[in-house]
C-alpha cells in the first residue's frame, strides 16, 4: 500500500477509499475536512460529515466504528481547497 495525497474542494465530494472495511487517512491541510461514507460510488447526499481538524484522522480504524453505511470514503473541505492523504 502507498500514501497519496488527494485534492479536496468544498464545492463537492471527492472519493479518496473505495470498498474499504478499514480506514487510514489524515487531514493534511490547515482547514477542516468533512468525512463521510456511502455504500457505492454514489456520492453523499449530505452537506455535512465527521469533521477532522487540521493532521488529525484516523489510523487502521474499522468503517463499522464509524458507519453503518459502507466502505466507500468521500471528503470535503470545510472552506476552500484542502487535501487528505490516504493509505490505498
Amino acid at each position: 500500500m502507498a500514501y497519496v495525497k488527494k485534492a479536496i474542494t468544498s464545492e463537492e465530494w471527492t472519493l479518496i477509499l473505495t470498498n474499504v472495511s478499514t480506514v487510514t487517512f489524515q487531514n493534511a491541510s490547515q482547514f477542516g475536512v468533512y468525512i463521510n461514507y456511502t455504500a457505492n460510488t454514489t456520492a453523499p447526499t449530505d452537506d455535512v460529515g465527521l469533521v477532522y481538524g487540521p493532521w488529525q484522522g484516523e489510523l487502521n480504524r474499522p468503517i463499522a466504528e464509524l458507519s453503518s453505511i459502507g466502505g466507500y470514503v468521500w471528503a470535503k473541505s470545510i472552506s476552500r481547497q484542502g487535501s487528505v492523504i490516504v493509505n490505498e
